[in-house]
Parts: structure tokens; C-alpha cells; sequence
């Protein structure tokens, strides 16, 4: 056990709480209210809510996924981009793009 321990108030918003986990590291977080332990928030507790979340989210369309394609395309056509793990996300022709690149 450690004894510097994270703990975040019941207002913390989720992603200072997952901003605190990565940071330190750590898998749950007390939440504290008046110096008492009222709850634990898990990772698992934050990849449900996100999960819930992307079944909210409206489905990508055809042009969506149309312009991801041309977008994956054109990684590849890069002599960098065959090497890097990128994962592209496209909703509503907002592009995302996720992972390292080393060029």
C-alpha cells in the first residue's frame, strides 16, 4: 500500500479523475467526503460510461467512412505511414487521428 494516496471530492469531473489515474499510475481512486471514503472509482467504471457513450454516439455515415478510407489510403501511400500505428476516427467529417508517429 502506498501511503501518499490519490483521492478526488464527489464534484471531481471524470476526466480529472482519469487524468489523476494515468498520471499516478493507478487503477482506483477514493472519493472523499467530509475526510469518509464514500466510493471507489475503477478504470472499469470509467470503460463503461465510455462505452455508453459510444452508443449514443450517432453512427458514422457513408461519407464518413468514405473519407476515413481516403484518409487510411494516404497514410499508406507515405512511406512513414505504413511504419506508424495510427488509428483514424471520423464522425460527422470531424477527423481524429490516434497513435505515434515518428516522423
Amino acid at each position: 500500500m502506498t501511503r501518499q494516496v490519490v483521492t478526488v471530492a464527489e464534484e471531481t469531473p471524470v476526466d480529472e479523475i482519469a487524468r489523476l489515474m494515468e498520471r499516478h499510475r493507478i487503477k482506483r481512486v477514493p472519493v472523499i467526503r467530509d475526510n469518509r471514503v464514500v466510493g471507489i472509482v475503477s478504470r472499469t467504471n470509467l470503460l463503461r460510461g465510455l462505452a455508453r457513450l459510444a452508443d449514443e454516439a450517432p453512427a458514422a455515415t457513408a461519407n464518413d467512412l468514405a473519407l476515413r478510407e481516403q484518409i487510411l489510403a494516404e497514410l499508406d501511400a507515405q512511406a512513414w505511414g505504413r511504419r506508424a500505428p495510427i488509428d483514424v476516427v471520423v464522425r460527422n467529417g470531424i477527423v481524429q487521428l490516434w497513435g505515434p508517429v515518428p516522423d
